[in-house]
């Protein structure tokens, strides 16, 4: 049930990995997300942090009347930014959010220390009158040890310089692969660090 509700089918897991620090993390995660108080707790944090950005927002928290089973925080006007594919709205504008959204992560990884682990379409709102991205759900925000930001750093370097052996070098630095790992699995996991960062690396607009 944890790893269903994690979205992870054991199927599609190698019969030899140890899902016990997985376990382990989601229900962590999971007491995380019930817990209003420590929701509340990030979403004042967040809302601090992006206090600069004229392009997001974050709701305040109210403190007064949220619960460890109520989360009371101010309204947020917008609409779902999934109806941002269609038209009327124009190609500058997704390609605006793109970018801001792009932006956020790297400023929670490299600056902030500080993520929002659960980005799905549905934590963002659009507001057509002034142009600005809403952020929603806090449960699963976490801390970014520095030493996590740095191996992501290096990482990143690795694939800006197109080293594969670099890339799986820190790979496994990050336990993402063991040590004698097989080499087609290692390959594998190469050829996807490489594909999930070219939005990151390309030149101008990226589809």
């Amino acid at each position: 049930a944890l790893l269903a509700a994690a979205g992870i089918t054991v199927e599609v897991l190698p019969a030899d990995i140890d899902l016990r620090g997985l376990l382990t993390e989601v229900k962590r995660q999971l007491r995380r997300e019930t817990d209003y108080l420590e929701e509340a707790r990030s979403l004042q944090r967040y809302h601090d942090l992006l206090a600069g950005e004229p392009q997001l927002r974050v709701p305040r928290a109210h403190g007064d009347l949220t619960t460890r089973r109520i989360l009371a925080m101010d309204h947020a006007p917008g609409v779902p930014v999934s109806t941002l594919w269609s038209e009327p709205h124009p190609q500058d504008v997704r390609d605006a959010v793109g970018h801001t959204v792009q932006r956020l992560m790297l400023r929670e990884l490299f600056e902030f220390g500080f993520m929002q682990t659960d980005p799905n379409f549905a934590n963002y709102l659009w507001s057509e009158t002034d142009h600005c991205l809403t952020l929603l759900d806090f449960g699963s925000a976490i801390d970014v040890p520095p030493t996590l930001a740095a191996h992501y750093r290096g990482l990143l370097q690795a694939v800006l310089g197109g080293d594969r052996a670099v890339i799986r070098r820190r790979a496994t630095e990050m336990a993402w692969l063991a040590p004698g790992e097989r080499a087609d699995r290692a390959e594998g996991l190469v050829d996807l660090i490489v594909l999930s960062c070219e939005p990151i690396f390309a030149t101008g607009p990226y589809d």
